[in-house]
């Protein structure tokens, strides 16, 4: 039977509870998340998303390199009725332009003050977009919140909204959006639905042979389609 994306999530974290869903490289150390405070994260982001503005609908760009905060908010999107579109992070600020004009979206997500810059260099351009969220460093630019600002915003939204959006998604829904790379002109929006994204991801772990207990690498842009199914 053809399930969301988010309903896969929750299964997952509920069936391997206290085992490692992530490990992220602090230091020279890898620390490890647990799939029940990954899911708690997710849950956390989503109804931070909601108390800042994001709407069933909205796109949600991320332009960010691969990390935990990518995924989190990839998925806490998702969770929030958004639909997520990820970004290269070589993209030049015109380039940034189209795609977060193009897919409605009301939020990106940045992860360095450069990548910022990039956004705001073409700010007035994009009138969809709402709010910037800034993961690492700090800025006074108007309507950027920091990752740890958008987390107290949380308490604004109970479980049960958000669980209500979620109950809402269906099989059939628009997950995210793909811009493709290496074509001519500007890049095309792709559109995976919950069903294509959840067979391939299961497709592609019975072939490849994932197996619990194994850890995999991501190493290709979380933008990229094949590593978002891997990943």
């Amino acid at each position: 039977m053809s399930r969301t994306v988010i309903q896969v999530f929750e299964e997952t974290a509920a069936r391997c509870g206290d085992l490692p869903a992530l490990k992220t490289k602090v230091n020279g150390v890898w620390q490890a998340t647990s799939w029940a405070q990954y899911r708690r994260n997710v849950r956390k982001t989503a109804r931070a998303l909601m108390a800042a503005g994001i709407a069933p609908g909205d796109g949600f760009a991320l332009l960010a390199g691969n990390s935990e905060h990518w995924v989190t908010a990839y998925l806490a999107s998702i969770a929030a009725g958004g639909v997520p579109a990820g970004l290269y992070v070589t993209s030049s600020p015109e380039q940034c332009a189209f795609v977060i004009d193009h897919c409605d979206a009301s939020m990106v997500l940045v992860d360095s003050e450069e990548q910022l810059a990039k956004v705001l260099a073409v700010r007035d351009q994009l009138p969809k977009l709402k709010t910037i969220i800034l993961t690492e460093g700090e800025s006074d630019a108007p309507d950027v919140l920091t990752w740890g600002a958008l987390q107290t915003c949380a308490d604004q939204v109970p479980e049960d909204a958000l669980q209500a959006r979620i109950d809402a998604l269906k099989p059939d829904d628009l997950a995210t959006l793909i811009y493709t790379s290496g074509t001519t002109g500007n890049p095309k929006g792709v559109m995976m639905t919950h069903t294509n994204l959840t067979f391939t991801g299961e497709t592609a772990r019975e072939t490849v042979g994932i197996q619990r207990g194994h850890e995999v690498i991501s190493y290709l842009p979380l933008c990229h389609i094949a590593e978002q199914n891997i990943t």
